[in-house]
């Protein structure tokens, strides 16, 4: 935590840094002085013996978070935070009323495209889309490690699930834009995808699964059948090891633009079907 904590200090724009190492729902809440690098609570130099007595930090993590005590520190993490940072305005109304893309998003996807060359900029900006589709207690956004084909070991990146009382019902895999670029890239998202939904079928308990390959934010939309394991579009011949892929292969296949109109009423027709048959 503390590693981890240190790196996010040099980055954060707010005077403090709040932190939360959570065992199971039993929490432990750190602080850290994003000028002076000073993080509380203190750490205890002890922790340099070569073993690690029994009682090492015992009793630390302490807040349990589903109690009274722990609401009243999350309010008050979240207190400090708001009045920290410029205020925002809310999206003023819900996706089922909205007929197009609002400003806060537009503009959340536009202030990652100019951080670093990596599709983990814009973990935050779909997580926040997907929350805002299906903001219903019922429905919860759920990162998905994504490991190697061949070795589980492997994490190369994060997918989004969103799940409804335990069961998959929409996955959304995220690249950065350069992988529409090349090929064997768009090989390597296709083959992807397909893979998330063979491994997770048995965990929707819908006629479809829909799942969308996002390359930056270029779409390719997916429809499974869990119960015949059936995908459409269906797949291409997969590319063996080695194989040297044509520049063409699978081009124009990412082909709406999710911050346009059609992507809207893409995504709005998605929720329409999973809302009324979930």
């Amino acid at each position: 935590m503390r590693f981890f904590f240190n790196d996010m200090l040099e980055i954060c724009p707010l005077p403090n840094l709040y932190g939360i190492s959570a065992l199971g729902a039993t929490l432990r809440v750190y602080k850290g002085d994003t000028a002076t690098f000073e993080m509380q609570p203190p750490t205890d130099l002890s922790a340099k013996e070569f073993f690690t007595p029994r009682h090492y930090l015992e009793n630390e993590w302490s807040l349990e978070l589903m109690s009274q005590e722990g609401f009243d520190e999350m309010k008050s993490i979240a207190t400090d935070i708001s009045s920290a940072r410029a205020p925002c305005s809310a999206i003023s109304s819900s996706f089922e009323n909205a007929t197009m893309w609002p400003p806060q998003l537009l503009a959340a996807f536009a202030a990652e495209r100019e951080g670093s060359q990596h599709e983990s900029r814009y973990y935050a900006p779909y997580n926040k889309l997907l929350n805002w589709m299906f903001p219903s207690w019922d429905y919860s956004v759920v990162p998905h490690a994504v490991t190697g084909i061949h070795s589980e070991n492997i994490i190369y990146s994060i997918a989004l699930f969103v799940m409804s009382r335990g069961k998959l019902v929409m996955l959304l895999d995220m690249k950065d834009d350069g992988w529409i670029a090349r090929g064997s890239t768009r090989d390597r998202a296709e083959v992807q995808i397909r893979h998330l939904f063979y491994d997770n079928f048995n965990s929707c308990s819908l006629p479809i699964l829909y799942g969308i390959s996002a390359l930056g934010t270029t779409l390719r939309v997916y429809k499974g059948n869990p119960a015949t394991y059936e995908i459409q579009p269906p797949g291409r011949w997969l590319a063996l090891p080695g194989t040297v892929l044509p520049p063409h292969f699978l081009e124009n296949q990412w082909s709406v633009e999710l911050l346009s109109q059609e992507g809207f009423d893409e995504m709005k027709k998605i929720a329409a079907y999973i809302l009324s048959a979930s």
